[in-house]
């Protein structure tokens, strides 16, 4: 973490009446204190997920919308049929949430995306449900032998159709987690007119994820944007400089 971005976190904690102490993990961040922070600032809550999985899986952001089901808007979307199904089910009593069955694209209207076997399921890791890819590559980087993998056609929208069927112009949070394309939506963003507060996306370089150059391209393009960056682990969360400039801090922060 550069020393920019550790003065930037610590602005950001002391602003939120929130002590940093020092721990074993140096990439230790809350980011559920800052959901519940933006939470404080701006109701209704609304969110844009990509690559949605079932809902709660490997979901960083399913508790959090959970418990405020009251007081947040969403739009989650999922583009393999079955995890769709669920995704509907896991939300089906949150009025604010629009689930969405497709995959988030650039410039195609279908893509083949690769997936693990539901036969071949049980002889890998949990994890292997939600690592659905474009790139076949990526799950063979993360051990899945190529007779486990199937290829299913999806539709695919570009973000800015998504956000222009569904309304979600203005958002507090976008998320993304599309096991390899994430760099590719983030390049995508026209800041000016699409500028979520908090960004987070999966960069995966301690597994031979997004490459330095591409990840250096994402970083600079948030930059540009308005933005710092913190790495979480294999994933990065991006924050708009405005929110420590023009608002004050929360009275009561729940974390």
């Amino acid at each position: 973490m550069s020393a920019k971005a550790r003065m930037f976190l610590k602005r950001l904690f002391d602003w939120c009446g929130l002590k940093i102490r020092r721990t074993d993990n140096e990439q230790f961040f809350d980011f559920e204190a800052l959901l519940w922070h933006r939470m404080h600032r701006s109701k209704p809550f609304r969110f844009i997920q990509i690559g949605a999985c079932d809902g709660k899986r490997f979901d960083p952001i399913h508790d959090f919308i959970k418990a405020n089901s009251s007081a947040v808007e969403g739009v989650v979307v999922e583009p393999l049929p079955d995890l769709y199904a669920a995704l509907c089910r896991t939300y089906a009593a949150c009025q604010g949430i629009q689930p969405i069955n497709c995959a988030i694209h650039n410039s195609a209207a279908t893509m083949l995306l690769h997936r693990v076997r539901s036969s071949s399921l049980g002889t890998l890791p949990e994890w292997a449900i939600g690592i659905s890819s474009f790139d076949r590559s990526h799950l063979h980087r993360l051990g899945v032998p190529d007779s486990a993998i199937e290829e299913v056609p999806v539709p695919c929208q570009t973000l800015a159709r998504l956000i222009e069927i569904t309304g979600f112009s203005s958002v507090e949070l976008l998320q993304i987690d599309t096991e390899g394309y994430d760099a590719e939506i983030i390049l995508s963003i026209d800041f000016s007119s699409f500028c979520p507060t908090v960004i987070r996306f999966e960069h995966s370089r301690n597994s031979q994820g997004m490459p330095d150059e591409t990840y250096h391209q994402v970083i600079d393009h948030l930059h540009a944007g308005g933005y710092e960056v913190i790495p979480v682990e294999s994933d990065a969360i991006a924050f708009q400089r405005s929110i420590l400039e023009t608002s004050s801090p929360p009275g009561n922060l729940r974390v």
